[in-house]
């Protein structure tokens, strides 16, 4: 069953890109956010080639616009990920980023009916409360551990916002690219984004001095890794396309997805030990426990919330 080899491949690369990340954001760059501008224009570079090799498939004008309002909104989401990344355990943040699900969920039931008739069952609000609950326990360790109380931490606050941002992403793209296919969804996401990145670089006077300084300043070693890293990301998501596009069904393949969390864990832990003096995540067994706990919970909200079925299950054995 090889959509199943390609739907956990897709979240065991996004885990290494996601450390990587925390690399570069720790040892590599002086601002977190200038990181964006790099992801935006390797996921343009990437976009282009997935683009000429779908036979450079059209899109009608106010699709296209539509598309560049969507590119903007993901390098905002990208900014607060690279911030909260520096903040935090990667993977606490891997953890938080599987919020996204409930938030397209609620947008696509606030939305009218004539853009998206959707609305939530029971199942599906019972996982919605699993995985929050997850999230906010686990941004409660991180805040127990360093301020001796149940604060929820800045990373929580900014990976919400970037969730709410790519959740509505993703909804207007299921509306602006219905019928499309799928790798012609991400040949345009991801020129939308490296549009958006180059948008800020142009207009936000502080984000291109911030960048210009990190050109100037950052070892030429570094910003051939950043590009690689963030390729690396857009091959991560034409494997987890390539498990849909062999049949896997979409909820499976959004649960398999979620097994990030655990694979988060483990390397987190592999790292803390190999070079504790970049990643210092919490590899106490008490709170490897609770977290693995937390991360089997939050699959399980996944699965309520992509309303899972007793069939899809079994497609796995």
């Amino acid at each position: 069953m090889s959509w199943v080899v390609f739907a956990l491949l897709a979240p065991l690369i996004l885990t290494v890109v996601n450390f990587s990340d925390k690399l570069i954001v720790e040892r590599m760059v002086h601002k977190p956010r200038v990181v964006v501008l790099y992801a935006g224009v390797t996921g343009l570079f990437w976009g282009i080639v997935v683009w000429l090799a779908q036979g450079m498939p059209l899109l009608e004008l106010d699709r296209t616009i539509l598309i560049a309002i969507q590119g903007g909104s993901i390098a905002i989401a990208a900014m607060l990920y690279f911030t909260a990344l520096s903040r935090e355990h990667a993977s606490n943040v891997i953890m938080l980023l599987q919020t996204a699900p409930i938030f397209v969920l609620l947008i696509s039931v606030i939305l009218p009916d004539s853009l998206v008739d959707q609305t939530i069952s029971g199942q599906q609000f019972i996982g919605f409360i699993l995985i929050l609950s997850a999230v906010i326990l686990v941004s409660f360790v991180r805040s127990e551990e360093t301020s001796g109380g149940f604060r929820l931490s800045s990373a929580f606050w900014l990976i919400l916002g970037a969730n709410i941002i790519i959740a509505s992403s993703i909804t207007l793209s299921d509306i602006n690219l219905e019928n499309a296919a799928l790798f012609d969804v991400l040949a345009y996401e991801s020129m939308g984004f490296g549009a958006g990145a180059l948008f800020f670089y142009i207009v936000m006077a502080e984000f291109r001095h911030d960048v210009n300084e990190s050109i100037r300043i950052i070892p030429r070693r570094y910003l051939a890794y950043i590009m690689i890293s963030e390729s690396v990301f857009t091959f991560a998501k034409l494997v987890g396309l390539r498990a849909i596009d062999l049949g896997g069904p979409p909820p499976l393949v959004s649960v398999l997805n979620s097994t990030q969390v655990f694979f988060g864990i483990l390397l987190g832990m592999v790292l803390t030990l190999a070079l504790p003096g970049v990643y210092r995540e919490n590899i106490q067994q008490r709170a490897l426990l609770q977290k693995s706990a937390l991360a089997a919970v939050l699959i399980v909200g996944v699965g309520l919330v992509a309303q899972l079925t007793v069939e899809d299950f079994q497609l796995l054995f």
